[in-house]
């Protein structure tokens, strides 16, 4: 990768924290606190507290841990949040984040706020697990296409033949500029992962992404081409059933096969 090249792992934390801070404001509880109350044992935990956040800061992540899991003993909702966060990115620990997911579900139980943001974190991540593994070259779905949210899919039904070839033709208009822009993309270099995606990865995720760019612009390409050979096919096979109908409005001799009409090319 250039060095001209952003590394985003460098900064993973930071869009995962803007991810959880506008996740926050949406399902408003930027500003949800645990008490008001005031007494001396709560007052004592929130002192503990403090030394906990300054060990983390300091990346004394033993004394903190240990402080954390101390409070998270006498029911305190923000350890719970604090010590998941140190599972989530491996602070002092090996990255857990089955075990930062239970934490978080435990802070969430007492309202408190940076669990409730992460769970709303780990909710968008299994809703996108498709494009994860995709972008991540893991497990890769079969049925992930990279077009389907870009690109209105065309559905035959009971339409007319020119109306589905109109159908054809925006969306072959959509494949062309994607195909070009991702073409770009590799040739200078550049991430092609969208951005709302990359703030919830984790950084082991940014630095695959990172380290295989070119290769990930090369299977967006085959991903389309799949999504295109797949069109044409459904749009042949639609024809194909209704061959006795559309032989008068189309021309075609009886018996020849229905082909695929290019649309025309706007000439810029």
């Amino acid at each position: 990768m250039k060095n001209t090249q952003t590394h985003f792992s460098k900064i993973s934390r930071v869009f995962c924290q803007l991810s959880i801070a506008t996740s926050l404001t949406m399902l408003g509880l930027a500003s949800v606190q645990a008490s008001s109350s005031n007494s001396g044992a709560e007052y004592q935990q929130q002192e503990t507290i403090v030394e906990a956040k300054k060990m983390l800061e300091a990346k004394s992540f033993e004394s903190a841990r240990s402080i954390l899991l101390t409070l998270t003993k006498q029911g305190n909702a923000e350890a719970f949040g604090l010590l998941g966060e140190m599972y989530w990115f491996g602070d002092g620990t090996a990255v857990d984040m089955k075990t930062a997911e239970t934490y978080f579900k435990q802070g969430a139980a007492k309202a408190d706020a940076k669990s409730q943001g992460f769970l709303n974190l780990i909710a968008q991540r299994e809703a996108r697990k498709g494009e994860i593994s995709f972008y991540t070259n893991e497990a890769v779905d079969p049925k992930f296409r990279y077009l389907d949210n870009k690109c209105v899919t065309p559905e035959y039904g009971i339409n007319s033949y020119a109306y589905n070839q109109k159908l054809n033709t925006i969306w072959r208009k959509c494949y062309r500029e994607f195909q070009s822009a991702i073409q770009q993309a590799k040739e200078k270099d550049q991430v092609v992962v969208p951005e709302d995606l990359l703030q919830i990865l984790t950084e082991d995720e940014i630095k695959k992404v990172e380290a295989n760019n070119r290769k990930i612009a090369d299977l967006i390409l085959e991903n389309m081409d799949k999504s295109k050979a797949e069109i044409e096919q459904a749009f042949v096979a639609w024809a194909d059933t209704r061959r006795n109908e559309l032989r008068n409005s189309i021309g075609e001799k009886m018996g020849a096969p229905i082909q695929l009409i290019e649309p025309i090319k706007t000439v810029k």
